[in-house]
């Protein structure tokens, strides 16, 4: 069954600290020049507050304390959002389309087979419809990035050649594993007399594992095999079948196998490996550092934004609102009411 997740859950790949007061009352927080209105967040507050998931919060840290952590959270979904269309635009870089996020959400539910499947799992996860567009939409905003990334990853010819050497310039094993010397002597003979060695491993080999394989087991790997086993398939030239060889397994006729050449397809798949592993390096980095793109300040009536941890943690107490003439804006008088802050005697 197709599952929600995982998505590019960028909000655990962020790292930054910051602390700063936020003046405005009806400002959640800043990203640069850019607000997060608190309407915004109490807005999605709402859209959450009707799930059984958060139902299931409520039930175990009480609903003033639910409504904090939720809202802490929300708050830094939209800190990682903003923060990723600066670095867009900072790269200058178009920012996907609501047509785009749609198109990924689509693309996720149509991989299940009916509407209410979809609504099943989705309540499963722990999301609400709007919950996951969030997701998708910071997947969107990534993956925009990762393939401008992307474009600039190179891969030298020495590259391609040193993991070639590493990874695929090995023999490849097979072998046909059975109980007795006698029987390992049985199946050299019927090689010998031309049997094919695939279907003497199929029908004969107690490793029905690698039976299945012709009787491969894998590339020779320093250290991969048990010491007998490695020392003889070393020592055989491609195409050559050993003698009887003993192990805590039981006796191996062993073939090995030449790798294969560094043909142009071949170096082409070790090019697409070293640039896809090279760009996820880049981005795993890049998102690190996107703190770095613009000055995070969180409003200390939402909690501060922790580095070591990349999210939005409330406060302990949660702190004051700087004093500001006129009214709260809607939405901030639905806040959970501040705890008593104790005066220094």
């Amino acid at each position: 069954m197709p599952r929600l997740l995982p998505l590019l859950l960028v909000l655990g790949l962020l790292a930054t600290a910051c602390g700063q007061t936020v003046g405005n009352p009806g400002v959640a927080a800043a990203v640069g020049d850019r607000n997060i209105e608190v309407s915004l967040v109490q807005d999605r507050f709402l859209q959450r507050a009707d799930s059984a998931a958060y139902a299931e919060t409520v039930a175990q840290l009480g609903e003033a304390e639910a409504e904090i952590q939720e809202r802490s959270r929300i708050l830094g979904q939209f800190i990682v959002e903003a923060l990723l269309e600066s670095a867009l635009d900072q790269r200058d870089l178009d920012l996907p389309t609501e047509e785009d996020v749609q198109a990924e959400l689509q693309g996720i539910i149509d991989q299940f087979p009916d509407e209410a499947t979809f609504e099943t799992e989705l309540a499963a996860a722990g999301l609400t419809l709007e919950g996951l567009t969030e997701q998708v939409r910071l997947q969107t905003l990534a993956q925009a990035i990762e393939a401008d990334i992307a474009a600039g990853v190179e891969v030298t010819d020495e590259e391609i050649e040193a993991l070639y050497d590493q990874q695929v310039a090995l023999p490849e094993v097979a072998h046909i594993l059975v109980e007795t010397e006698e029987e390992a002597l049985d199946v050299i003979a019927e090689l010998e007399d031309g049997a094919d060695f695939e279907t003497l491993a199929l029908e004969r080999s107690l490793d029905t594992g690698s039976a299945q394989q012709g009787g491969v087991v894998g590339q020779l790997t320093p250290g991969a095999f048990v010491e007998p086993f490695e020392l003889a398939a070393a020592a055989l030239e491609p195409g050559e079948i050993s003698e009887p060889v003993e192990t805590q397994f039981g006796w191996h006729v062993i073939r090995t196998s030449a790798p294969p050449e560094l043909d142009d397809e071949l170096r082409s798949q070790i090019e697409e490996s070293l640039q896809q592993q090279g760009s996820q390096q880049a981005m795993q980095e890049f998102m690190i550092g996107l703190s770095n793109v613009e000055e995070v300040t969180v409003n200390p009536r939402f909690g501060r934004w922790d580095g070591a941890q990349q999210i939005v943690v409330a406060g302990d107490p949660l702190g004051e609102l700087e004093p500001v003439a006129g009214a709260a804006p809607e939405g901030l008088q639905d806040l959970p009411a501040l705890p008593p802050t104790e005066q220094p005697g």
